[in-house]
């Protein structure tokens, strides 16, 4: 079986685009682009079997993720490392 470049498919204005160029497009491995349709934490579409992405919703999905919403400079906030539990015989740096 011979794998073909898979084609991109127009509805409405809108072009749907298969992974691996979805994924270059946002700059991730199109694993992790399918890994994170599949958890529902990106917008897609089903076309038969393939998972298909429009490139427009894609970014503005990434973009309104990056942000801010609390008024701070980062989108999220930083964890508190030093609750994090260390491993066997190695003791937590103290600040």
């Amino acid at each position: 079986m011979s794998r073909t470049r898979e084609p991109s498919i127009d509805i409405n204005d809108h072009t749907l685009r298969p992974v691996r160029e979805a994924a270059a497009h946002v700059r991730l491995n199109p694993e992790v682009l399918k890994r994170m349709a599949r958890e529902g934490r990106v917008p897609f579409y089903k076309v038969g079997r393939e998972i298909k992405f429009d490139l427009v919703e894609l970014r503005e999905h990434f973009r309104a993720a990056a942000t801010p919403t609390n008024g701070t400079k980062h989108a999220t906030a930083h964890p508190d490392f030093s609750k994090v539990p260390t491993k066997r015989g190695h003791k937590a740096r103290s600040s």
